[in-house]
């Protein structure tokens, strides 16, 4: 991935990032589905929403103060 982000630029970088999104939705969605139908506790997918929420907020804190220049170049779309 990093060859084509070399080669294509930054509208390749922006496709993977929003696969990797719709792939970790996905994931979050489905275990929270399983655990709302077979967990003992039926409120343990409340918690694992939440945790997903955090866990993105997290990440986004700490990438865009480590990285502040991350937005402009992924809103520079050629």
């Amino acid at each position: 991935m990093s060859m084509a982000v070399i080669k294509y630029g930054p509208t390749a970088s922006l496709f993977v990032f929003g696969l990797t999104v719709v792939i970790g939705i996905a994931q979050v969605l489905l275990r929270a589905g399983f655990e709302k139908k077979h967990a003992e506790n039926p409120n343990d997918y409340l918690f694992t929403i939440l945790e997903a929420l955090t866990n993105v907020m997290i990440l986004m804190i700490f990438g865009f103060s480590l990285f502040p220049d991350f937005i402009s170049f992924v809103l520079n779309i050629y």
